[in-house]
């Protein structure tokens, strides 16, 4: 883009001098900017069409926190590649830079954490005490299956927590049972045999003795036992080919178009899922070999095209070039280059200085709403201000501006002031 600048900067000033060294500027000019637009990566790259935010560098932790938004489509560095800042390459994570060994050193029990102690777990903490998806400097926490003990500073085994609840007035400290704790921040959510695990509230419940680390609580006699000992519930599952039944099913299930799929390490509904070495097929939904998966030979695409084995559910077109989206995979597809939108009218892909000025008006919305292409699965209302809500874009149509609430009585928006009062029973 320097060399563009240069050009025009010397046209500007030898104008005069020779009408057909002009126009040949004139032609390099236009022809520059094309050829860039068609965007071909490096070496070790690929074409990622969410953009390169989770692209992990040298020295980035495997666990590298990754917002579950997609940027414009960049060149990032290929699978078992990592990005040397120093050279700007991508390459195995055997050939990045040393690193100085850090110079803190751990206690017994305790692992050097590249992004904090944020998500240490102390005695008395429930096992699914929310955690921040951000890094924070190295620090020295507790290894997996220990915890801090906030008595003696040292990081033991559950059952050796020294914790001891104070004796009140109104309560006594309550005696535990086999695999059982006693806290007094318990959680709203703990894990039990046959329920899927879900998001908590970040909120304490009252003292009470809860499942030790690793453990659930078992309905039919209140015990805590480990995930194999809980009881089949129901009949058991009839399951496909190539399928077997599991109690305890992550719940992100390997798929044709997100292989290496980043999930929370908690249970999801039992039932059945692809047996070892296959995956879903996302049209048909059955387990087959992950060597199925793509065709071997690319289709043939259109102008300014681009064939993506991970392509993105929200492609950038005239009306929204820049669409906010959710980070997955889509089918395998052609779809725009970089730099370049569909044009939903003729199914093009074209600059988008080449979409047409006289789009459709946008819809018309009512007092304090705004029409957006991505809107919430869980609008905040008058009755549910902070719903949790999976991050996932819902159809175009008008909803409430910040700071604003759906009455779900008449179905306005509303200053969050003017909600109606619940009239008590």
């Amino acid at each position: 883009m320097t060399y563009i600048y240069y050009v025009n900067s010397f046209v500007k000033y030898q104008y005069e001098g020779n009408m057909k060294l002009f126009l040949c500027l004139i032609l390099i000019s236009i022809v520059i900017p094309l050829t860039v637009n068609s965007q071909r990566c490096g070496r070790n790259e690929i074409l990622n069409s969410c953009g390169g935010r989770c692209e992990l560098n040298c020295g980035d932790p495997e666990s590298k926190p990754c917002p579950l938004v997609c940027d414009p489509p960049k060149c990032t560095c290929a699978t078992g590649y990592r990005r040397d800042l120093t050279t700007g390459r991508c390459v195995k994570p055997a050939k990045c830079p040393t690193r100085p060994t850090p110079p803190k050193r751990c206690g017994e029990n305790e692992i050097l954490d590249q992004c904090g102690g944020q998500c240490e777990l102390k005695c008395g903490d429930p096992e699914n005490k929310p955690c921040p998806s951000a890094c924070f400097p190295p620090e020295c926490t507790c290894a997996r299956g220990f915890r801090r003990d906030t008595v003696t500073g040292r990081c033991v085994r559950p059952a050796a927590c020294t914790l001891t609840p104070r004796p009140t007035t109104t309560q006594k400290p309550q005696k535990c049972g086999k695999n059982e704790i006693y806290t007094t921040c318990s959680s709203a959510c703990e894990p039990t045999c046959g329920v899927e695990d879900k998001v908590c509230p970040a909120k304490c419940g009252p003292p009470k003795c809860e499942c030790l680390s690793g453990y659930r609580r078992n309905p039919k006699n209140g015990q805590c036992v480990t995930q194999s000992q809980c009881p089949i519930t129901g009949n058991s599952l009839a399951c496909g080919i190539n399928e077997v039944s599991v109690q305890c099913p992550p719940r992100c299930e390997p798929t044709c178009n997100n292989l290496n799929t980043s999930c929370p390490a908690v249970c999801g509904k039992p039932g059945c899922v692809c047996a070892s070495g296959y995956v879903r097929a996302p049209i048909s939904g059955e387990c087959i070999k992950m060597s199925e998966c793509f065709p071997s030979t690319s289709p043939g695409c259109q102008k300014n095209e681009i064939f993506t084995t991970c392509s993105t559910p929200c492609e950038p077109t005239c009306k929204d070039p820049n669409p906010t989206c959710v980070r997955r995979c889509d089918e395998p597809k052609c779809q725009c280059s970089v730099g370049y939108v569909r044009n939903t009218k003729t199914g093009d892909c074209i600059l988008q200085s080449e979409c047409s000025t006289s789009q459709p008006d946008t819809k018309k919305c009512q007092n304090n709403e705004i029409f957006v292409t991505c809107s919430t699965l869980c609008e905040p209302s008058c009755d549910n201000r902070n719903p949790i809500c999976v991050k996932r874009c819902g159809e175009p149509k008008c909803q409430c501006l910040s700071g604003f609430y759906r009455n779900t009585n008449n179905g306005r928006c509303v200053d969050g002031r003017r909600c109606p009062l619940h009239k008590k029973k």
